[in-house]
Protein backbone atom coordinates (compact mmCIF):
# COMPACT_ATOMS: atom_id res chain seq x y z
CA UNK A 1 0.00 0.00 0.00
CA UNK A 2 2.80 2.60 1.13
CA UNK A 3 4.27 1.69 -2.48
CA UNK A 4 1.56 2.09 -4.31
CA UNK A 5 1.09 5.42 -3.01
CA UNK A 6 4.46 6.20 -3.43
CA UNK A 7 4.48 5.44 -6.57
CA UNK A 8 1.22 7.94 -7.07
CA UNK A 9 2.26 11.01 -5.24
CA UNK A 10 5.74 11.16 -6.69
CA UNK A 11 5.59 9.24 -10.03
CA UNK A 12 2.80 8.37 -11.99
CA UNK A 13 4.17 6.24 -15.27
CA UNK A 14 1.29 4.62 -17.52
CA UNK A 15 2.83 1.63 -19.88
CA UNK A 16 1.50 2.70 -23.43
CA UNK A 17 -1.58 0.30 -24.72
CA UNK A 18 -0.65 1.60 -27.98
CA UNK A 19 1.98 0.99 -30.21
CA UNK A 20 5.34 2.23 -30.08
CA UNK A 21 4.74 3.80 -33.27
CA UNK A 22 2.06 5.38 -33.89
CA UNK A 23 -1.41 7.11 -31.61
CA UNK A 24 -4.38 6.38 -33.76
CA UNK A 25 -7.33 8.19 -34.28
CA UNK A 26 -9.89 7.99 -30.81
CA UNK A 27 -7.28 6.96 -28.92
CA UNK A 28 -6.58 8.67 -25.59
CA UNK A 29 -4.23 8.57 -22.36
CA UNK A 30 -5.51 10.75 -19.09
CA UNK A 31 -3.70 11.10 -15.41
CA UNK A 32 -5.98 11.76 -12.60
CA UNK A 33 -4.23 13.93 -9.91
CA UNK A 34 -4.40 13.48 -6.22
CA UNK A 35 -7.52 15.22 -4.39
CA UNK A 36 -5.23 16.39 -1.02
CA UNK A 37 -1.78 17.76 -0.77
CA UNK A 38 1.28 15.42 -1.69
CA UNK A 39 4.21 15.77 -0.04
CA UNK A 40 7.10 16.87 -1.94
CA UNK A 41 4.69 17.59 -4.98
CA UNK A 42 3.56 15.67 -7.52
CA UNK A 43 4.57 14.62 -11.10
CA UNK A 44 2.62 12.37 -13.26
CA UNK A 45 4.19 10.82 -16.50
CA UNK A 46 2.73 8.75 -19.07
CA UNK A 47 4.68 7.60 -21.64
CA UNK A 48 3.05 7.16 -24.88
CA UNK A 49 4.71 6.95 -27.91
CA UNK A 50 8.89 5.62 -28.64
CA UNK A 51 11.48 3.81 -26.11
CA UNK A 52 14.22 4.62 -24.22
CA UNK A 53 16.64 2.93 -25.54
CA UNK A 54 19.11 0.64 -25.09
CA UNK A 55 22.08 1.62 -26.70
CA UNK A 56 24.03 3.66 -24.64
CA UNK A 57 25.47 5.16 -27.71
CA UNK A 58 22.48 6.90 -29.00
CA UNK A 59 19.52 7.56 -26.15
CA UNK A 60 16.05 6.92 -27.83
CA UNK A 61 13.13 9.64 -27.92
CA UNK A 62 10.23 9.01 -25.97
CA UNK A 63 6.52 11.18 -26.08
CA UNK A 64 4.67 11.72 -22.52
CA UNK A 65 1.60 13.37 -21.38
CA UNK A 66 3.11 15.55 -18.16
CA UNK A 67 1.23 16.70 -15.18
CA UNK A 68 3.01 18.57 -12.64
CA UNK A 69 2.05 20.54 -9.61
CA UNK A 70 3.09 24.31 -9.32
CA UNK A 71 0.60 25.29 -6.57
CA UNK A 72 -1.93 24.39 -4.31
CA UNK A 73 -4.20 22.85 -6.28
CA UNK A 74 -2.78 23.79 -9.85
CA UNK A 75 -1.22 21.45 -12.29
CA UNK A 76 0.78 21.99 -15.03
CA UNK A 77 -0.29 20.05 -17.87
CA UNK A 78 1.84 19.17 -21.25
CA UNK A 79 2.73 16.75 -23.94
CA UNK A 80 6.48 16.65 -23.73
CA UNK A 81 9.28 15.10 -25.95
CA UNK A 82 12.05 13.89 -24.32
CA UNK A 83 15.61 12.67 -25.58
CA UNK A 84 16.55 10.50 -23.04
CA UNK A 85 15.89 12.23 -19.57
CA UNK A 86 16.23 15.58 -21.51
CA UNK A 87 12.79 17.59 -22.42
CA UNK A 88 13.59 18.73 -25.97
CA UNK A 89 10.03 19.70 -26.73
CA UNK A 90 6.61 21.17 -24.78
CA UNK A 91 3.40 22.12 -26.02
CA UNK A 92 3.40 24.54 -23.46
CA UNK A 93 6.79 26.41 -24.02
CA UNK A 94 4.88 30.11 -23.88
CA UNK A 95 1.79 29.65 -22.23
CA UNK A 96 0.95 27.33 -20.01
CA UNK A 97 -2.50 25.02 -19.42
CA UNK A 98 -3.57 24.37 -15.86
CA UNK A 99 -5.47 21.53 -14.43
CA UNK A 100 -7.22 21.13 -11.01
CA UNK A 101 -8.77 17.10 -11.22
CA UNK A 102 -7.02 16.12 -13.78
CA UNK A 103 -4.98 15.90 -18.08
CA UNK A 104 -6.29 14.19 -21.08
CA UNK A 105 -4.33 13.92 -24.17
CA UNK A 106 -6.91 12.46 -26.85
CA UNK A 107 -6.78 12.48 -30.33
CA UNK A 108 -10.52 13.40 -31.67
CA UNK A 109 -12.60 11.56 -34.68
CA UNK A 110 -11.88 14.65 -36.68
CA UNK A 111 -8.27 14.51 -36.65
CA UNK A 112 -7.72 17.45 -33.68
CA UNK A 113 -5.01 16.60 -30.59
CA UNK A 114 -6.27 17.97 -27.51
CA UNK A 115 -5.37 18.64 -24.18
CA UNK A 116 -8.47 18.89 -22.31
CA UNK A 117 -9.25 19.16 -18.04
CA UNK A 118 -10.95 16.20 -16.79
CA UNK A 119 -12.88 18.11 -14.43
CA UNK A 120 -14.35 20.68 -16.67
CA UNK A 121 -13.16 18.81 -20.05
CA UNK A 122 -11.76 22.12 -20.93
CA UNK A 123 -9.78 21.81 -23.98
CA UNK A 124 -6.39 24.29 -23.06
CA UNK A 125 -4.22 23.13 -26.15
CA UNK A 126 -4.94 21.60 -29.35
CA UNK A 127 -2.78 21.49 -32.93
CA UNK A 128 -6.09 22.85 -35.02
CA UNK A 129 -6.08 20.20 -37.46
CA UNK A 130 -9.78 19.47 -37.80
CA UNK A 131 -11.24 17.60 -40.83
CA UNK A 132 -7.80 17.48 -42.41
CA UNK A 133 -7.53 13.97 -42.99
CA UNK A 134 -5.27 12.99 -40.10
CA UNK A 135 -4.77 9.61 -38.86
CA UNK A 136 -2.38 8.77 -36.88
CA UNK A 137 0.19 10.23 -34.35
CA UNK A 138 3.40 9.36 -34.82
CA UNK A 139 7.38 10.08 -33.40
CA UNK A 140 10.26 10.21 -35.38
CA UNK A 141 12.45 7.58 -33.85
CA UNK A 142 15.95 9.56 -34.94
CA UNK A 143 15.00 12.99 -35.52
CA UNK A 144 11.88 13.32 -32.69
CA UNK A 145 9.70 15.18 -35.05
CA UNK A 146 6.05 14.75 -33.76
CA UNK A 147 4.09 14.07 -36.46
CA UNK A 148 0.09 14.03 -37.60
CA UNK A 149 -0.10 12.24 -40.61
CA UNK A 150 -2.96 11.59 -42.82
CA UNK A 151 -3.79 7.83 -44.83
CA UNK A 152 -0.95 9.17 -47.87
CA UNK A 153 1.51 9.61 -44.43
CA UNK A 154 1.45 13.33 -45.43
CA UNK A 155 2.06 15.65 -42.40
CA UNK A 156 -0.40 17.85 -41.62
CA UNK A 157 1.24 19.34 -38.32
CA UNK A 158 4.18 18.41 -36.66
CA UNK A 159 6.34 19.81 -33.58
CA UNK A 160 9.81 20.84 -36.13
CA UNK A 161 7.19 23.90 -37.14
CA UNK A 162 7.16 24.76 -33.20
CA UNK A 163 10.52 25.56 -31.99
CA UNK A 164 10.90 25.77 -28.00
CA UNK A 165 14.37 26.64 -26.75
CA UNK A 166 15.85 23.59 -28.25
CA UNK A 167 16.51 23.01 -32.29
CA UNK A 168 17.06 18.90 -32.50
CA UNK A 169 19.37 17.60 -34.80
CA UNK A 170 18.14 17.50 -38.81
CA UNK A 171 15.26 20.42 -37.71
CA UNK A 172 15.42 23.19 -40.04
CA UNK A 173 13.48 26.41 -39.73
CA UNK A 174 12.60 28.85 -42.39
CA UNK A 175 12.97 32.81 -41.50
CA UNK A 176 11.24 34.40 -39.66
CA UNK A 177 11.38 32.03 -36.84
CA UNK A 178 12.66 31.99 -33.57
CA UNK A 179 13.89 30.07 -30.23
CA UNK A 180 12.56 31.39 -26.79
CA UNK A 181 13.99 31.07 -23.52
CA UNK A 182 12.70 32.13 -20.21
CA UNK A 183 15.69 33.16 -17.29
CA UNK A 184 14.42 32.81 -14.03
CA UNK A 185 13.99 36.81 -13.34
CA UNK A 186 10.50 38.21 -14.26
CA UNK A 187 7.76 36.84 -16.41
CA UNK A 188 8.75 40.32 -18.54
CA UNK A 189 12.07 39.33 -19.19
CA UNK A 190 12.60 36.31 -22.35
CA UNK A 191 16.03 35.70 -24.38
CA UNK A 192 14.73 35.27 -28.16
CA UNK A 193 17.32 33.90 -30.85
CA UNK A 194 15.47 35.44 -34.38
CA UNK A 195 16.39 33.92 -37.20
CA UNK A 196 16.30 36.53 -40.17
CA UNK A 197 16.45 37.01 -43.63
CA UNK A 198 19.80 38.65 -43.32
CA UNK A 199 21.21 37.21 -40.34
CA UNK A 200 20.90 35.82 -36.89
CA UNK A 201 20.41 37.81 -34.14
CA UNK A 202 19.53 36.99 -30.18
CA UNK A 203 17.93 39.73 -28.14
CA UNK A 204 16.80 40.57 -24.39
CA UNK A 205 13.37 41.34 -24.25
CA UNK A 206 13.14 43.45 -20.95
CA UNK A 207 9.44 44.62 -20.56
CA UNK A 208 8.73 47.35 -23.54
CA UNK A 209 12.58 47.08 -24.26
CA UNK A 210 14.28 45.06 -26.85
CA UNK A 211 18.08 44.79 -26.62
CA UNK A 212 20.63 42.68 -28.78
CA UNK A 213 23.66 41.17 -27.98
CA UNK A 214 24.83 38.65 -30.47
CA UNK A 215 24.55 38.19 -33.67
CA UNK A 216 25.89 36.26 -36.85
CA UNK A 217 25.59 37.34 -40.74
CA UNK A 218 26.05 35.19 -43.68
CA UNK A 219 29.19 35.89 -45.88
CA UNK A 220 29.18 38.01 -48.67
CA UNK A 221 25.61 39.07 -46.95
CA UNK A 222 23.33 36.79 -49.32
CA UNK A 223 20.03 35.95 -47.70
CA UNK A 224 19.08 33.21 -45.64
CA UNK A 225 16.35 30.71 -46.87
CA UNK A 226 16.62 27.92 -44.49
CA UNK A 227 18.46 26.99 -40.98
CA UNK A 228 19.60 23.71 -40.60
CA UNK A 229 20.96 21.71 -37.77
CA UNK A 230 23.67 19.33 -38.61
CA UNK A 231 25.80 16.96 -37.39
CA UNK A 232 28.45 19.43 -37.37
CA UNK A 233 26.63 22.64 -36.17
CA UNK A 234 24.04 24.84 -37.17
CA UNK A 235 24.33 25.88 -41.42
CA UNK A 236 22.52 28.71 -43.48
CA UNK A 237 21.43 28.44 -46.83
CA UNK A 238 20.36 29.96 -49.68
CA UNK A 239 17.64 29.57 -51.85
CA UNK A 240 19.70 27.19 -53.93
CA UNK A 241 20.23 25.21 -50.59
CA UNK A 242 23.89 26.90 -51.12
CA UNK A 243 26.12 27.20 -47.40
CA UNK A 244 26.55 30.51 -46.86
CA UNK A 245 27.59 30.46 -43.32
CA UNK A 246 27.84 27.91 -40.39
CA UNK A 247 28.17 28.08 -36.90
CA UNK A 248 29.82 24.52 -36.08
CA UNK A 249 30.92 23.34 -32.91
CA UNK A 250 34.38 22.81 -31.96
CA UNK A 251 33.89 18.84 -30.79
CA UNK A 252 33.97 16.32 -33.28
CA UNK A 253 31.09 14.05 -32.07
CA UNK A 254 27.56 14.38 -33.65
CA UNK A 255 25.64 17.58 -32.67
CA UNK A 256 22.27 16.08 -30.85
CA UNK A 257 20.76 19.38 -30.02
CA UNK A 258 21.05 23.51 -29.62
CA UNK A 259 19.60 25.14 -27.11
CA UNK A 260 19.09 28.91 -26.35
CA UNK A 261 20.19 28.55 -22.67
CA UNK A 262 18.33 30.37 -19.55
CA UNK A 263 21.45 32.92 -19.42
CA UNK A 264 20.89 33.58 -23.05
CA UNK A 265 24.00 31.84 -24.37
CA UNK A 266 23.79 29.45 -27.60
CA UNK A 267 24.82 26.00 -26.89
CA UNK A 268 24.81 23.03 -28.60
CA UNK A 269 25.10 19.46 -27.16
CA UNK A 270 26.80 15.94 -28.19
CA UNK A 271 25.85 12.72 -26.26
CA UNK A 272 28.69 11.21 -24.53
CA UNK A 273 29.59 7.36 -23.84
CA UNK A 274 31.71 7.21 -21.72
CA UNK A 275 29.85 9.59 -19.64
CA UNK A 276 26.50 8.97 -20.16
CA UNK A 277 25.08 12.17 -20.93
CA UNK A 278 24.82 15.15 -23.01
CA UNK A 279 28.03 17.52 -23.30
CA UNK A 280 28.60 21.06 -24.34
CA UNK A 281 30.50 21.32 -27.75
CA UNK A 282 30.05 25.02 -28.36
CA UNK A 283 28.73 27.79 -26.55
CA UNK A 284 28.34 31.95 -27.68
CA UNK A 285 28.73 34.57 -25.60
CA UNK A 286 31.31 32.47 -24.63
CA UNK A 287 32.76 35.14 -21.74
CA UNK A 288 30.98 35.77 -18.49
CA UNK A 289 30.75 39.68 -18.83
CA UNK A 290 29.41 39.53 -22.55
CA UNK A 291 25.82 37.70 -21.03
CA UNK A 292 23.04 40.12 -21.04
CA UNK A 293 22.18 39.54 -17.72
CA UNK A 294 26.04 38.41 -16.34
CA UNK A 295 25.07 40.57 -13.60
CA UNK A 296 21.91 41.93 -11.33
CA UNK A 297 20.21 45.50 -12.29
CA UNK A 298 22.25 48.12 -11.03
CA UNK A 299 25.73 46.49 -11.04
CA UNK A 300 28.65 46.68 -13.60
CA UNK A 301 30.35 43.14 -14.51
CA UNK A 302 34.31 43.18 -14.29
CA UNK A 303 35.71 40.87 -17.04
CA UNK A 304 39.64 41.10 -14.98
CA UNK A 305 37.89 38.67 -12.15
CA UNK A 306 34.39 37.45 -13.48
CA UNK A 307 32.58 39.53 -10.76
CA UNK A 308 30.12 41.89 -10.16
CA UNK A 309 30.14 45.71 -8.81
CA UNK A 310 27.55 47.17 -7.50
CA UNK A 311 26.68 51.28 -8.12
CA UNK A 312 26.04 53.33 -5.34
CA UNK A 313 22.53 54.74 -4.78
CA UNK A 314 23.80 58.03 -6.61
CA UNK A 315 24.34 56.52 -9.62
CA UNK A 316 21.44 54.17 -9.50
CA UNK A 317 17.79 54.32 -9.42
CA UNK A 318 15.92 50.76 -9.50
CA UNK A 319 12.07 52.14 -8.94
CA UNK A 320 12.45 54.34 -12.13
CA UNK A 321 12.31 58.20 -12.79
CA UNK A 322 8.51 58.55 -13.64
CA UNK A 323 7.64 58.78 -9.69
CA UNK A 324 9.14 62.00 -8.50
CA UNK A 325 8.69 64.46 -11.42
CA UNK A 326 9.60 67.74 -9.62
CA UNK A 327 13.39 66.15 -9.10
CA UNK A 328 16.14 67.70 -11.33
CA UNK A 329 18.17 65.01 -13.31
CA UNK A 330 21.40 65.35 -14.65
CA UNK A 331 23.48 62.61 -16.68
CA UNK A 332 26.19 61.11 -14.98
CA UNK A 333 29.41 59.28 -17.64
CA UNK A 334 30.71 56.11 -16.19
CA UNK A 335 34.38 56.22 -17.10
CA UNK A 336 35.72 52.99 -18.32
CA UNK A 337 32.07 51.39 -18.95
CA UNK A 338 30.81 49.59 -22.31
CA UNK A 339 27.48 47.99 -22.77
CA UNK A 340 26.71 44.55 -23.62
CA UNK A 341 23.00 45.53 -25.29
CA UNK A 342 22.14 47.35 -28.17
CA UNK A 343 18.55 48.73 -28.18
CA UNK A 344 16.65 48.62 -31.42
CA UNK A 345 13.74 51.15 -32.74
CA UNK A 346 12.00 53.56 -31.75
CA UNK A 347 14.02 53.07 -28.46
CA UNK A 348 17.55 53.74 -30.36
CA UNK A 349 18.22 57.42 -32.46
CA UNK A 350 20.41 58.03 -35.17
CA UNK A 351 22.90 61.05 -36.29
CA UNK A 352 22.22 63.05 -33.02
CA UNK A 353 24.47 64.97 -31.03
CA UNK A 354 25.71 63.72 -27.60
CA UNK A 355 23.92 66.76 -26.16
CA UNK A 356 20.65 65.74 -28.14
CA UNK A 357 20.94 62.51 -26.91
CA UNK A 358 21.11 63.18 -23.23
CA UNK A 359 18.86 65.67 -23.33
CA UNK A 360 16.28 62.94 -24.74
CA UNK A 361 17.04 60.76 -21.49
CA UNK A 362 16.33 63.44 -19.25
CA UNK A 363 13.12 63.81 -21.42
CA UNK A 364 12.15 60.69 -21.06
CA UNK A 365 11.12 59.59 -17.19
CA UNK A 366 11.70 55.82 -18.38
CA UNK A 367 14.75 56.18 -19.25
CA UNK A 368 18.08 54.94 -16.83
CA UNK A 369 20.91 55.33 -18.94
CA UNK A 370 22.43 55.90 -22.44
CA UNK A 371 24.81 54.54 -24.39
CA UNK A 372 26.25 57.22 -27.32
CA UNK A 373 28.56 56.25 -30.20
CA UNK A 374 30.47 59.10 -31.81
CA UNK A 375 29.96 58.06 -35.25
CA UNK A 376 31.82 60.22 -38.01
CA UNK A 377 31.52 63.97 -35.99
CA UNK A 378 28.91 66.43 -35.51
CA UNK A 379 26.22 63.70 -35.03
CA UNK A 380 26.23 61.94 -38.07
CA UNK A 381 26.50 58.10 -38.35
CA UNK A 382 25.96 58.59 -34.37
CA UNK A 383 23.78 56.18 -32.62
CA UNK A 384 21.87 56.64 -29.20
CA UNK A 385 21.11 53.78 -27.12
CA UNK A 386 18.22 54.54 -24.04
CA UNK A 387 18.13 51.98 -21.73
CA UNK A 388 15.11 51.44 -19.02
CA UNK A 389 17.67 49.94 -16.43
CA UNK A 390 21.38 49.90 -15.56
CA UNK A 391 21.72 46.36 -17.38
CA UNK A 392 24.32 44.63 -19.32
CA UNK A 393 26.65 47.02 -18.66
CA UNK A 394 30.58 46.32 -18.16
CA UNK A 395 34.29 47.40 -17.93
CA UNK A 396 35.99 48.22 -20.71
CA UNK A 397 37.61 50.57 -23.29
CA UNK A 398 36.24 53.50 -24.99
CA UNK A 399 38.73 52.69 -28.50
CA UNK A 400 34.86 52.62 -30.34
CA UNK A 401 34.16 55.98 -29.52
CA UNK A 402 31.43 55.34 -27.27
CA UNK A 403 30.32 56.66 -23.58
CA UNK A 404 27.99 55.56 -20.81
CA UNK A 405 25.59 57.66 -19.24
CA UNK A 406 23.37 56.99 -16.40
CA UNK A 407 20.79 59.75 -15.01
CA UNK A 408 21.23 60.44 -11.37
CA UNK A 409 19.37 63.23 -9.50
CA UNK A 410 20.89 66.45 -9.51
CA UNK A 411 20.52 67.21 -5.79
CA UNK A 412 22.09 64.56 -4.90
CA UNK A 413 25.21 64.21 -7.39
CA UNK A 414 28.66 64.50 -6.36
CA UNK A 415 29.09 68.18 -8.15
CA UNK A 416 26.02 69.37 -5.75
CA UNK A 417 27.44 67.77 -2.47
CA UNK A 418 30.17 69.23 -3.27
CA UNK A 419 29.34 72.85 -3.88
CA UNK A 420 27.08 72.47 -0.29
CA UNK A 421 30.22 71.88 1.19
CA UNK A 422 31.67 74.62 -0.19
CA UNK A 423 29.16 76.86 1.09
CA UNK A 424 29.08 75.55 4.56
CA UNK A 425 33.10 75.86 4.60
CA UNK A 426 32.40 79.72 3.12
CA UNK A 427 29.82 80.65 5.85
CA UNK A 428 32.36 79.13 8.62
CA UNK A 429 34.91 81.09 7.19
CA UNK A 430 32.92 84.28 7.02
CA UNK A 431 31.32 84.10 10.30
CA UNK A 432 35.15 83.71 12.06
CA UNK A 433 36.18 86.88 10.03
CA UNK A 434 33.07 88.40 11.35
CA UNK A 435 33.73 87.91 15.35
CA UNK A 436 37.74 88.57 14.68
CA UNK A 437 36.95 92.11 13.48
CA UNK A 438 34.47 92.68 16.31
CA UNK A 439 36.23 91.41 18.71
CA UNK A 440 39.86 93.59 17.76
CA UNK A 441 37.19 96.81 17.20
CA UNK A 442 35.73 96.01 21.12
CA UNK A 443 39.39 95.62 22.30
CA UNK A 444 40.80 98.65 20.06
CA UNK A 445 37.81 100.61 21.80
CA UNK A 446 38.61 99.70 25.29
CA UNK A 447 42.58 100.03 24.76
CA UNK A 448 41.74 103.47 24.24
CA UNK A 449 39.49 104.46 26.98
CA UNK A 450 41.86 102.82 29.24
CA UNK A 451 44.50 104.58 27.57
CA UNK A 452 42.72 108.11 27.79
CA UNK A 453 41.78 107.51 31.50
CA UNK A 454 45.62 107.32 32.55
CA UNK A 455 46.68 110.26 30.30
CA UNK A 456 44.14 112.67 32.08
CA UNK A 457 45.22 111.00 35.58
CA UNK A 458 48.73 112.09 34.94
CA UNK A 459 47.93 115.28 33.67
CA UNK A 460 46.21 116.27 37.06
CA UNK A 461 49.06 114.89 39.23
Amino acid sequence: MKLCRFLFHHLFLLSSAFSILDFPLNSQVSIPVPSGAVEGGFHGRAFILGAAGKDRHRPGFRLALSVEAIALGEYRCSLVVLLGDVEVWSSDHLLRFLVRRGCTLKLAGDGDLQLSDMAVRRVGWRTGTSFQGVQRLQLESRTGNLILADTMNRTRWQSFDYPTNIMLWRQQLRPPANLTSFPAVSPSVSYSMEIQRSKLVAYLIWGSYKYSYWEFNPSFGRRITIARLGSKGLKLLDNRLKKIGQIEAMNLETVRFMKLGISGSLEMYYYSATEVGFKLSYRVPSEFCNLPLSCPPCEICSSSDNTCKKLSWMTCNQNGFCQDLNSRMEMLEMVGIDAVLRTESPAQATNISRKGCLNSCLEDCSCAAVMYYEGDGDGRNSECCKYGMVIGAREGGRGNGSSYWVKIQRERGSNQALKEKFLILGGIVDGVAICLILGGLVYYVIWRIRNTRNNFANCNN
